[in-house]
């Protein structure tokens, strides 16, 4: 996403986490999703993708814009990580 691509995953592990499913109508969301491996579902995903290209150049530029925009290094990860074990240490 760094470079402006716009990813279709298939929704598990870290892929869930960073990748919010596009949402048309509030111009939200990384990219677009499918919860389980099937190829309707796959296909489907391609579908909406390509759909957002073709038509709707405004929202694709806004969904390679957002995707810029993240801070996906492992620097900020670790940040997030180091967050979790304090507030997780000091519940006990």
């Amino acid at each position: 996403m760094n470079y402006g691509t716009i990813p279709v995953v298939h929704a598990v592990g870290g892929l869930r986490d960073t990748v919010q499913p596009f949402n048309p109508y509030d111009e939200s969301g990384l990219g677009w999703t499918f919860d389980s491996a099937e190829v309707g579902k796959l296909i489907h995903a391609l579908g909406n993708c390509l759909l957002t290209y073709r038509e709707y150049k405004k929202s694709w530029e806004g969904i390679q814009r957002r995707g810029m925009m993240q801070d996906l290094s492992w620097d900020h990860a670790a940040q997030n990580y180091e967050e979790v074990l304090v507030a997780a240490k000091y519940q006990w």
